[in-house]
């Protein structure tokens, strides 16, 4: 599968466009493996190597392994999303540490809920959605900022939209999918 998505600025003016290729998908027992690229364009270039992550769907549940192919690590709280979402659902905090170069930050997700069903609409079509917002603050180079991210998911596509609000609340940056390529 291959999607696309359009970042946009505080303006929804577009800032980059992002392509995400799931290019393998092995099976282990009851779970799955799955290996995605991730691929970065700015005016219509590659604008970085792409990055590699992986993730396992263990009954249904998926599991990211954000390190990838990163030239460091990470290290505390995974990223969960649970097969049976529903309004209401709390769903894992904690903190990561991530090192890359000379880079150290630290994540700590306060709060992570799904806290509404809507239909939505992008350039790839009307998805129904589960929206889940996350809470967190991220400590880098002496810095502190608090984030809040709303991120739209339907059932068999993954991330259909999403919303970054800065700790005063206002739109920071948007994504929202233009393309979706399924296998045949």
């Amino acid at each position: 599968a291959k999607l696309r998505y359009m970042n946009t600025d505080r303006n929804g003016k577009e800032v980059t466009q992002s392509e995400i290729e799931v290019t393998k998908v092995e099976k282990s027992g009851e779970s799955y493996s799955i290996t995605q690229v991730t691929t970065i364009y700015f005016n219509g270039k590659k604008f970085m190597k792409p990055v590699e992550i992986k993730a396992t769907v263990r009954d249904g549940d998926v599991l990211m392994d954000m390190g990838g192919n990163l030239s460091g690590s990470v290290e505390g709280a995974g990223y969960a999303l649970p097969k049976r979402l529903a309004v209401g659902l709390e769903l894992p905090t904690g903190e990561a540490k991530v090192k890359a170069g000379n880079i150290n930050m630290t994540q700590n997700t306060t709060f992570h809920k799904v806290v509404a069903r809507e239909e939505v609409t992008v350039p790839a079509g009307t998805y129904d959605c589960y929206v889940v917002e996350r809470q967190y603050t991220a400590e880098m180079a002496g810095m502190t900022v608090k984030s809040t991210i709303k991120t739209w998911y339907a059932r068999g596509v993954g991330t259909v939209k999403s919303e970054t609000y800065g700790e005063d609340g206002t739109l920071s940056s948007g994504s929202h999918l233009l393309e979706l390529t399924l296998p045949k």
